[in-house]
């Protein structure tokens, strides 16, 4: 399907890639990527229609601005928080809290844009690779919270990571990001001494 759309546009580009696992295909759309915005959505996920237009007024309206995230709707609330289906919608735009965030994700990739930048997926990171990605990018700017939905968040799909990923993967990858965390500041603070 993709590969039909993409002939008909040419601003599409598909690309094939050896490697495996999510971050080593985010990687290599990001070193392909020519826009003045990064934007990411997830196959079982939707953009809002005016999303893009909302990113493009956010960056041009301020050169400055680096990172900058938006609020999703989920469809169910209970099944996104690990109860039986039948939970109403729910709009998530939580305030930026940077220590909150050093603990867990509150900001999903699919509500995330950024300029380009050197920052990239860390290869061992892909269930929480979004969480480690927004650490990196806002170590030394916070984000603009930009109140518009950005996306419509299913949470009824047997294939979403995190209805595959095992608990155990999860555990291990959660501390590999707050490892992540700790070594990037431990440099800065390093850097910072000399």
């Amino acid at each position: 399907m993709i590969s039909r759309v993409a002939a008909q546009d040419g601003r599409i580009r598909v690309f094939h890639i050896e490697a495996s696992g999510v971050a080593a295909a985010r990687n290599r759309a990001l070193d392909e990527a020519t826009g003045d915005a990064i934007v990411y959505l997830d196959d079982d996920n939707r953009f809002d229609p005016d999303w893009l237009r909302a990113v493009a007024w956010a960056f041009g309206a301020d050169e400055q601005r680096r990172v900058l995230y938006g609020a999703r709707l989920v469809d169910d609330f209970d099944r996104h928080h690990g109860r039986e289906p039948g939970g109403r919608p729910w709009l998530q735009f939580l305030a930026w809290d940077r220590r909150a965030v050093e603990e867990r994700n509150r900001v999903d990739m699919n509500v995330l844009a950024h300029r380009p930048s050197a920052v990239r997926f860390n290869a061992g990171v892909d269930f929480y690779g979004d969480w480690d990605l927004l650490l990196q990018l806002t170590e030394h700017a916070e984000p603009y919270e930009l109140a518009v939905v950005a996306t419509y968040y299913t949470t009824d799909d047997d294939a979403r990571m995190t209805v595959t990923t095992t608990a155990d993967v999860i555990d291990l990858q959660y501390e590999q990001v707050r490892d992540n965390m700790a070594q990037r500041l431990l440099a800065e603070s390093e850097r910072r001494g000399r």
